[in-house]
Order: C-alpha cells, then sequence, then structure tokens
C-alpha cells in the first residue's frame, strides 16, 4: 500500500543539477521537463520508449547524475 501517494519524476532544477551532454540524456531530461511541476508517473515513462528504453537503469542514471528528482504526491 502507498497510502494514496503518487510518484513521479520533474526535472532537478538546483545550481547542482547536472548538465546532461549527450543527446539521448538530453532528449529524457527535456521531456521530463515538458510535464513542468506535474512531473512524469512510472507508468508514463514505462509506456514511452522513444526516451526511457530500459526504465530502470535510465531513471536511476538520471537520479545519481541530478538530472531529474522524485516528487511524492498525495
Amino acid at each position: 500500500m502507498n497510502g494514496g501517494l503518487t510518484i513521479k519524476f520533474i526535472a532537478y532544477l538546483a545550481q547542482d543539477a547536472g548538465r546532461p551532454t549527450a543527446q539521448h540524456n538530453l532528449s529524457r531530461v527535456d521531456w521530463i521537463k515538458e510535464s513542468g511541476k506535474e512531473g512524469r508517473s512510472l507508468k508514463e515513462i514505462f509506456a514511452h520508449p522513444k526516451h526511457y528504453k530500459n526504465p530502470q537503469a535510465d531513471l536511476n542514471y538520471d537520479l545519481q547524475k541530478k538530472y531529474i528528482k522524485i516528487k511524492v504526491q498525495k
């Protein structure tokens, strides 16, 4: 049970945010940014193989490099 919480992924915009340089990483981050403060859900990401061919690895990489961050919503 998640207690009615939703996990979303949003662009990381702080000063220490990573800056992707590879085109495929730029594409993923731009796609996440398009969603604004609302973010992208795991369901959306898994249904979008154009940017997330290997969602688990790609999300881990993007989080580790501070390209994106997790947003938890009620």
